[in-house]
C-alpha cells in the first residue's frame, strides 16, 4: 500500500506508485508538501508544492551532516 501523507495525516491510500505521484502532484499546490510512502519497499518521497519530487533519504542525509 502507498500512502499520501499531508501534515502527518494520511490523505489517501493507493496501490500504484505512479498513480500516487500523480495524485500528489495534483494536490501539492493546494495543500503544500506531500509525503508519498510505500510501505512494501520502505521508499518515501516528498512532492513539494511546486511539483518537484525529492527522496526522503537525501533530505535526512543533508540534515545529519
Amino acid at each position: 500500500m502507498i500512502y499520501l501523507i499531508v501534515a502527518n495525516q494520511i490523505m489517501e491510500v493507493l496501490t500504484d506508485m505512479d498513480e500516487a505521484l500523480e495524485q500528489a502532484r495534483h494536490y501539492a499546490p493546494e495543500v503544500g508538501d506531500i509525503t508519498v510512502a510505500d510501505v512494501a519497499t520502505g521508499r518515501k518521497l516528498i512532492v513539494t508544492a511546486d511539483g518537484r519530487t525529492e527522496t526522503m533519504d537525501a533530505n535526512i542525509r543533508a540534515v545529519n551532516r
